[in-house]
């Protein structure tokens, strides 16, 4: 795979995740402070333990972009 290809789909899916990670909290944050409009659309420890999971998995793509010389 062509390198720069390869560079420009991990910053894609880097982008990606930091937007979902972020919707997701601001969503639990909302549902705690009584301030979403809508109903959860499952348990709000499945959503909770996603988020956490999420922002391991960023972590994980900051690892790898450092070892990979990657400036996201």
């Amino acid at each position: 795979m062509d390198n720069d290809k390869y560079r420009r789909r991990f910053i894609a899916e880097y982008r990606e995740m930091t937007v979902r990670h972020k919707r997701l909290c601001d969503l639990l944050t909302q549902y705690e402070h009584g301030t979403l409009e809508d109903e959860l659309p499952c348990s709000f420890s499945l959503l909770a333990e996603q988020c956490t999971l999420l922002g391991r998995y960023i972590g994980i793509l900051k690892l790898r972009a450092k070892a990979e010389d990657i400036e996201l």
